[in-house]
């Protein structure tokens, strides 16, 4: 194990920097976590008009802290999130059947959240490749966060890690992450063509698809039940 360097060798301007962030909510009180305010601080930055941004979570479930940043942003953006066949309770039994088509409610209210908004510049990506649990059906639960600041070609900002981003996992859950700042160039585009290769299977999801495909319609049961399960969520 190769012995950690002494401060007067330690590298001076490093090209990239890894912060370990963590949220340990269940486990201290008072809550000393860092991770939340990591996220929060990282996205201050779409408040930069020139910026630009991607956010992925396979359940779409933002914190409101997390939503709150990305619906006052003044740059543009894209979230991706996955299509309710991409979800793995997609058919599953009891009430976890109605989780795919709650995370879609929150997705509706999403898109009429931003609706009104006329600096709005962020799209909402569906993640579909198949249908899960079907011979070549993928699930879907890619996370991440990459951010590249004004002037940028590709990310030089990027969040790795556990969290799902959401009211459960920054109350209830261990998580952990790494944020990852370069000015490499390598990097940055290796960054840039990992957001690429997620956006394979995607396509964007607008208010009139609710209105025109019959398995986007929100029941009165799945309202209901988003509330019940809003713990699970």
């Amino acid at each position: 194990m190769t012995p950690p360097l002494d401060a007067d060798k330690q590298i001076k301007n490093p090209d990239t920097i890894v912060y370990p962030v963590s949220s340990f909510a269940p486990l201290m009180k008072p809550d000393y976590s860092t991770e939340k305010l990591a996220i929060i601080r990282c996205l201050s930055h779409l408040a930069n008009k020139e910026a630009k941004f991607t956010f992925t979570a396979g359940y779409f479930n933002m914190h409101p802290d997390i939503e709150s940043k990305i619906q006052s942003s003044l740059c543009q953006g894209e979230i991706i999130t996955a299509s309710p066949k991409a979800n793995s309770f997609y058919k599953s039994g009891g009430i976890s059947y109605y989780l795919p088509h709650a995370y879609l409610l929150n997705s509706l209210n999403f898109l009429k959240s931003m609706q009104g908004n006329t600096k709005h510049q962020v799209s909402l990506l569906e993640w579909q490749n198949g249908e899960v649990n079907t011979k070549g059906g993928w699930s879907y639960h890619a996370k991440g966060i990459w951010i590249s600041m004004a002037n940028e070609k590709w990310p030089s900002i990027s969040v790795i890690g556990s969290s799902n981003y959401t009211k459960r996992a920054y109350s209830l859950d261990l998580e952990t992450n790494a944020l990852v700042i370069t000015k490499d160039e390598e990097l940055k585009k290796q960054m840039f063509d990992e957001v690429e290769h997620l956006k394979e299977h995607t396509k964007e999801l607008k208010i009139e698809d609710f209105e025109k495909e019959e398995e986007r319609q929100v029941s009165w049961g799945v309202k209901l039940a988003a509330k019940l399960l809003s713990g699970m969520l």
